[in-house]
């Protein structure tokens, strides 16, 4: 049977100056496919200062993405893998990763700080995700269902920590943002998270489903953390 397979189209667009009043065209600075042979979408986009791009996403393909010598330059494709892009201001593949394990993994968001480093985001059903110790949830809360995750990588592609951050039941992050020291602030769903948020504006989950906020120190170990919602599921 056939089947067809979705790749993304990549474009950059810089706006010229109005050639109506009141009006301005884009042009098309490039642009480019991402993907091969399977699905492949990107969820997120983000642009350093020096004008870098930085993509992320979830692909089947098992070629077409990854660069020789990255983080993770392979993968079946028998489940999805999250990925994340670097591309040069120019429209050029600077380097390219795989990121997941043995079962389904997805990134729904991408930001850069001040020095290049990058934050993905996202949700995996993964136990073999690529997490580091010391960092605020290393070990796999799952049972059966997603739990989100974070990683940073440098300016050169090399994963720098990654955690999890979830409980037993459905989880997923869906956005991050640096601040100006450096520490990712992440939101998302849950429905319960297996570490404690001490001091928080909403210390435990209220409804079948809540949304979060999460503040990582640089080093991925947790700042704060609170819920936010009532006896009812908050769901994007």
């Amino acid at each position: 049977m056939f089947r067809l397979a979705f790749r993304t189209l990549l474009v950059a667009f810089a706006s010229l100056l109005p050639g109506v009043a009141g009006a301005a065209d884009p042009d098309r600075v490039w642009g480019t496919y991402v993907g091969a042979a399977a699905d492949d979408l990107v969820e997120a986009l983000a642009v350093d200062a020096a004008g870098m791009v930085y993509v992320c996403g979830t692909t089947r393909s098992t070629t077409g993405i990854a660069t020789a010598g990255s983080f993770q330059a392979t993968t079946d494709g028998q489940k999805k893998d999250a990925f994340l892009l670097k591309f040069t201001p120019g429209g050029a593949r600077e380097w390219g990763t795989y990121l997941g394990g043995v079962s389904d993994d997805e990134c729904h968001g991408v930001a850069v700080d001040a020095v290049g480093n990058v934050a993905i985001v996202g949700k995996t059903l993964s136990a073999d995700f690529d997490t580091t110790p010391g960092t605020v949830m290393p070990e796999f809360g799952g049972i059966g269902e997603y739990d989100g995750f974070v990683a940073l990588f440098d300016a050169d592609g090399e994963q720098l920590w990654g955690t999890y951050i979830g409980g037993p039941l459905a989880d997923a992050i869906d956005d991050v943002a640096f601040d100006e020291q450096g520490a990712p602030h992440v939101a998302g769903i849950t429905r319960g998270l297996s570490f404690d948020l001490p001091g928080a504006h909403q210390p435990a989950p209220a409804g079948l489903q809540d949304a979060m906020l999460v503040k990582l120190d640089p080093d991925g170990a947790l700042a704060w953390g609170t819920y936010y919602g009532l006896g009812v599921s908050h769901i994007a």
